[in-house]
Order: structure tokens, then C-alpha cells, then sequence
């Protein structure tokens, strides 16, 4: 055993690292929450490694070790001027790991997650989808998706969530829209004019012109 620091006990067969990281004795990747640490401002998992014997396979032991995740949420959170858009990671139960502002240790429920909620039950929501819902400042465009990473390691249940606002979000195709109907009343406007220019000008109907002897 080897430790940076004097360790609380010696013996963690109780904890859930260890018991997840032994396995019942076969030995498995053990991934923890996030977690945070008060003393130096961080947001860290517990990550442990089996060590089996090479003969027998048998679990002997696991290597240990804390990774500071602020890094990965920091390019989450990034600002992006002149966009109110927001990223959200959550927990499956709607608990926000990371958000503008937010950290794991406040433990806030997404108001976000609460609209998709639904949406999460079916096996497409699972995977990805976007619903518009009502906040309290307005409507907002609400994308989603799993990040894939329960089904190796069940503390990670984790859904990657980014809104908009609506009216922001469908700027660019509502100019189009307006540019199209501009065009179709320019369009009607034209055949309107050519109609007219063609009423007004037509030709006068000529008479048969006969032929008379002298």
C-alpha cells in the first residue's frame, strides 16, 4: 500500500470504492461520482483500478487515484458572447454537475431536465432529442443526449443538455422565411404588372380585308 497522504483506515472493505472496484472478487474499473472538494475548489472523481494475480486472476489489490474534472467542465461553461445559450451536465435524477456558475456541491435540480423528463423515457429520448418548453423567462429550444456512459459505469448517469432561447435560437431560419414570402409578393406583383402591361396593349382585332374588283 502506498499513499500520499496518512489514510483514514487501512482496511476500506465497507466503502463503495472498494467494493466496486473488487467486484465481488473478480475485480472491475470502478468510476465515482463527481465530487467535490472543499478545501482546494475542485470538482474530482475517484477512479480505481483492479490489480489481479496473473496466475489465478484473483483480485490482490487496486490502484487508486483522484482526477480533477474542472478542466472538462470549464470547456462546458466557456461563455460564448452574444449567445444565451446555456450547457447543462445532469445527473439522471435532474441534480446539475455542472452549469454557468453552478458547481456539483450546490446541488440544484435542472429546471431544463424537469421539461425533458418525458421525453427521457422512451429508448429514442435516451439517445437524443430536443423539446421546446416554457420557462419563466420564455419559450426555449431544449437539446438533449445521453452520454452513453451507465452502461460501464453505473455512477456516471449523466445527460448533456443545451437550451436557448426559441425566439434567439430561430432567428436565422425565421429571416429566411420572411426573405421567401417577400419573394413570392414580389413574384405576384410582377405577374400582376405583366398582366395589366398585356390588357392595356393588346392587339386590336383586324377585320378580313377583302378583295373588290374594279
Amino acid at each position: 500500500m502506498a499513499a500520499t497522504d496518512k489514510p483514514a483506515h487501512y482496511a476500506p472493505v465497507d466503502e463503495v470504492f472498494w467494493q466496486g472496484v473488487s467486484s465481488q472478487g473478480k475485480g472491475a474499473v470502478y468510476v465515482s461520482e463527481v465530487l467535490y472538494d472543499e478545501t482546494s475548489k475542485t470538482n474530482y472523481v475517484a477512479i480505481g483500478f483492479p490489480v489481479l494475480d496473473e496466475g489465478s486472476r484473483r483480485f490482490i489489490g487496486a490502484v487508486h487515484a483522484l482526477v480533477d474534472v474542472s478542466g472538462l467542465f470549464a470547456l462546458l461553461n466557456r461563455e460564448r458572447p452574444g449567445l444565451a445559450r446555456v450547457t447543462e451536465l445532469v445527473r439522471d435524477d435532474g441534480t446539475v454537475i455542472s452549469a454557468p456558475n453552478v458547481t456539483s456541491s450546490m446541488h440544484l435540480k435542472s429546471e431544463e431536465y424537469g421539461a425533458v423528463r418525458d421525453a427521457l423515457g422512451t429508448l429514442r429520448g435516451r439517445q437524443a432529442g430536443y423539446v421546446i418548453a416554457s420557462m419563466r423567462e420564455g419559450n426555449r429550444i431544449v437539446g438533449f443526449a445521453d452520454t452513453g456512459l451507465t452502461e460501464s459505469y453505473s455512477s456516471l448517469r449523466w445527460f448533456v443538455m443545451v437550451s436557448q432561447n426559441e425566439r434567439e435560437a430561430l432567428a436565422p431560419v425565421r429571416a429566411v422565411g420572411y426573405f421567401a414570402i417577400l419573394m413570392v409578393v414580389v413574384g405576384m406583383l410582377m405577374v400582376t404588372l405583366l398582366a395589366t402591361y398585356f390588357f392595356l396593349h393588346r392587339k386590336q382585332e383586324m377585320a378580313d380585308i377583302e378583295v373588290t374588283e374594279r
